[in-house]
Formats: C-alpha cells, structure tokens, sequence
C-alpha cells in the first residue's frame, strides 16, 4: 500500500509540473469553485486474460463492466482523476478459485470461473487536441491518452488484491457545452494469481471499452 500511494503521489506531481510549463498558463483558469473539474460514468463489454482463460471461447469471456470518475484539468492539455471500474469477468479455473461449479473440459480440470472485482486508480490524461492545437472549448472532437495505476481486488473468496498498471484512450465528443459523449478503451496489467491461481507468467491482463457521458463544470 505504501508503494501505491507512493505512485500516486509521483503521477499527481508529475502532472502538476507539467501543468506549470504548459504554454496556456493561467490563461485556462476559472473563477468558478468547480473550474475545469468533470464527472462522468460509463459501461461496456471488457475481457480478462488469465491462466487457462484461451481456452474459453473468445465471447464467453466477454462482460459487462462498469466505471464512475472525477477529474480535473490543471490546464487544457494536462489532467487527472480517480476513477472506480469493475463487476465480474469470465474465465477459467483449474484450481477450483472463484468456479461456479460447472464443468468445461473435465479431461483437464477446467471449470467455469466468474470474479466479481473492482479497481480503484488514479490517472494522468493529457488532451493531444489542446496539445497541438489551439485551445477551443466547443472542439467536437478530443484524443486523451492517459497512463495510470490503482488497486484491483477481487471481492470474494478466495480474495486478492494486488498493483496494476493501465494505459487507455479517452474518446470525448461534444454533445452541448458542458456534456460530452465517450469512449474510453483501456487495457490493465496485474500480477499473476489476481484471478486464484499461479500459472507461472508474471501478469495477467484486462481489456475494459465503456461508452458513456461526462459532464464539464465550467
């Protein structure tokens, strides 16, 4: 926990000195509590790449996830938020952790698994829209690369929690001045045994895409 909260740290810090060499300087600032700060939820289908997972045929493995998020822009090309994603993904056990009790391939031991989860993190986003271009806040469109890292814990037994990393790409599309629709692909690395069992690689991986709506204090 101490290593996590020492990431944040740096990735808020870095974003922040970032922030203080952008060439906008205070020219984006508002005079409003909630300048440049932003709420958004979203869902979509997302995958977890396990153990024995390849086994599973590709859209059995195929879920719902789901995300909430709160953020703000210390200028327009550079920000941060925290974000909270989850509910369950599909897999296969060996092992019998987090099997639902139904068979796959009995010849090697393979059951259905589901793992309910959620991942807190913490993100820096940079606008490449602003970036290269000029600042215009009734831009149809933004590209938001961001790097981040968080927890990620199943919820039940048998539970883990364990560092992972993401990289993603925020999607915006302006709807009206201060709605926005999104697309928010996002691909997480965690340590091996999130999902019950060691198999022997390093980490495993979640590929999350959730469509949604954000809306823009301003």
């Amino acid at each position: 926990m101490k290593n996590l909260l020492l990431t944040l740290l740096i990735l808020i810090m870095a974003a922040h000195h970032a922030a203080a060499q952008s060439a906008y300087g205070n020219r984006f600032s508002g005079d409003g509590s909630f300048s440049n700060w932003f709420i958004g939820a979203g869902s979509g289908p997302q995958v977890f790449f396990g153990d024995h997972d390849k086994k599973l045929d590709f859209g059995k493995r195929i879920t719902a996830g789901y995300e909430f998020y709160v953020g703000n822009w210390f200028t327009p090309d550079i920000g941060a938020r925290i974000g909270f994603n989850g509910y369950k993904i599909n897999g296969l056990t060996q092992n019998g952790a987090h099997s639902t009790g139904e068979a796959y391939d009995a010849a090697n031991e393979l059951s259905r698994q589901k793992i309910n989860y959620f991942y807190a993190h913490a993100d820096v986003m940079f606008n490449i829209m602003n970036y290269f271009y000029s600042y215009d806040v009734d831009r149809i469109y933004s590209f938001i690369p961001y790097v981040g890292v968080g927890l990620m814990s199943a919820v039940q037994e048998p539970t883990s929690n364990k560092i992972s990393f993401n990289l993603g790409f925020f999607n915006s599309f302006k709807l009206t001045r201060k709605l926005d629709f999104t697309i928010d692909i996002r691909g997480n690395i965690v340590g091996d045994g999130f999902d019950g069992e060691l198999g022997g690689r390093k980490s495993e991986g979640l590929l999350v895409t959730a469509a949604g709506l954000k809306y823009a204090f301003q």
